[in-house]
């Protein structure tokens, strides 16, 4: 639902790391207007590696293709990534139940529903088996809401991959007057429901402030107020 290279711009953002930052366009891709942009045949190489897409990451002259492993790339480059292998698992668990979410959202036939079905309740404990077809955002979200830590930190006692993630998916947005021309459906997280993702958030107060604490973050604040027009 976000562009796949935002999480990876926005650890970079976290570490304070310099990098060029270069937005590859064809001619069936419309141009953003962002600084940077070349054409697609001019990296045409090392978008091999993502079977000839972007995101690309290079680093040391090698290229590490696919949004996710660039991503975890990044965080264990950087320090973002835990403080123990035990720290990573955990973080790795967040990520994979966070990808479990928007898949299951692609697959709701009624978007709004997904968000008020309680049908699968239990939020705790040993999950039911007999309510797994019927689990949608209350249930991913009440259990996410149990593993998460205090205090504005997914888990561990710093900022990792997985907090921003979890802003990525429940709260990243591009506002209007960021890329005017972008429709709501790509500026909002779940396809444009920004109003059911506000209310998500809003009943699970420790996911609320993982949000609140990643934009904050002094680099991640500043990447957010200056990358201009987005293309989400």
């Amino acid at each position: 639902m976000r562009c796949r290279a935002q999480v990876p711009r926005m650890l970079l953002a976290a570490a304070g790391v310099e990098y060029t930052d270069v937005r590859a366009v064809d001619a069936n891709h419309k141009s953003t207007g962002n600084p940077g942009e070349v054409p697609a045949e001019s990296v045409a190489d090392t978008m091999d590696w993502n079977l000839g897409r972007m995101p690309i990451c290079e680093a040391d002259g090698v290229a590490i293709g696919q949004g996710g492993s660039i991503a975890r790339f990044l965080a264990s480059t950087y320090g973002l990534n835990g403080a123990s292998l035990v720290e990573r698992g955990q973080i790795d668990s967040i990520c994979e139940a966070l990808g479990e979410l928007k898949s299951a959202f692609r697959g709701a036939e009624d978007k709004a529903l997904f968000f008020d079905d309680e049908t699968a309740g239990d939020y705790s404990g040993v999950a039911v088996r007999e309510t797994r077809p019927q689990r949608a955002a209350k249930w991913y979200a009440g259990r996410l809401e149990g593993l998460v830590g205090d205090g504005g930190i997914a888990v561990g006692s710093s900022l990792s991959l997985a907090d921003v993630m979890i802003y990525n998916t429940l709260k990243e947005n591009s506002p209007p007057e960021e890329s005017p021309d972008m429709g709501d459906a790509r500026r909002y997280p779940f396809g444009g429901m920004k109003d059911k993702a506000d209310e998500l958030l809003a009943a699970h107060p420790k996911l609320s402030a993982i949000c609140d604490a990643v934009a904050a973050n002094p680099g991640i604040a500043k990447h957010l107020a200056t990358r201009g027009a987005q293309g989400f």
